[in-house]
């Protein structure tokens, strides 16, 4: 199904999945029978396997063909609105890799010190902290394996919640506070992040902390590219090959 919204073709997605149900049994029996020729008991194992198919209709949020291109994404690197991030400045970009964008504002706040902070830590764990952060991205740009759930996320992919659809995190993990680098993909392989967080800023999971968080992500979206759409596509993130279509680069 296709409608045209503000000159943007939109197509609306469907996806048919299958779900499989299997029920095992494995039933111990004994039995002891009684006759004029005398009594016999025996016993024994029983099995029973019952296998059921049935197909489920999954919608799809929009899919738009108003997705931005490298040089669109470039120009606004050039014009001092976004900056590259690199795990070091004197690294050589080699083909292929990821691209990882920060608002100007998001930069500076990643690179100062102390990052934001709910709790009192040592110059240490500190240090740890950021390491920490700094090795996830690191995998990412470099394109290196990542832990969905662990390093990097959808928000509201686990719970199919679509007002979150297209918002992702980055995440540094404990003992110490836990970090976000929240952000939109604008094509497979460029990430541009919004706002750079400490986890003790939010609330529980579900806690309107995180919406919030998302519209303000948007409109720093909508500032930077206006209607330019951010990837909302495949939705919900669940499994390899999802992912996969947000992290593998496509050149234009």
């Amino acid at each position: 199904m296709a409608a045209n919204e503000g000159g943007c073709l939109i197509t609306q997605s469907m996806i048919v999945a299958m779900r499989v149900n299997v029920r095992f049994t494995l039933s111990w029996h004994c039995y002891a029978q009684f006759s004029r020729l005398g009594t016999s008991t025996g016993y024994g194992w029983s099995v029973s396997l019952r296998l059921q198919l049935s197909l489920v209709r999954v919608d799809q949020p929009p899919m738009t063909t108003n997705m931005l291109t490298w040089p669109e994404i470039e120009a606004q690197r050039a014009s001092g609105r976004l900056v590259r991030w690199l795990p070091s400045p004197r690294m050589q970009i080699e083909a292929g890799w990821r691209c990882l964008y920060m608002l100007k504002s998001v930069h500076d706040a990643f690179d100062a010190r102390p990052w934001p902070s709910t709790q009192p830590l040592s110059p240490t764990i500190e240090k740890q902290r950021r390491q920490t952060m700094r090795a996830v991205l690191g995998r990412y740009v470099t394109g290196k394996g990542l832990n969905y759930g662990a390093d990097m996320k959808e928000l509201g992919s686990r719970t199919a919640d679509a007002k979150f659809t297209g918002f992702w995190e980055f995440r540094s993990q404990p003992p110490q506070e836990e970090t976000r680098l929240f952000g939109f993909f604008a094509r497979p392989g460029a990430f541009v992040a919004t706002s750079f967080k400490g986890r003790g800023s939010f609330g529980g999971i579900n806690h309107p902390s995180w919406f919030a968080e998302r519209q303000h992500g948007e409109q720093e979206w909508r500032d930077l590219f206006g209607a330019k759409a951010y990837m909302t596509s495949p939705w919900p993130v669940r499994m390899k090959m999802e992912l996969k279509a947000y992290l593998d680069r496509e050149d234009d």
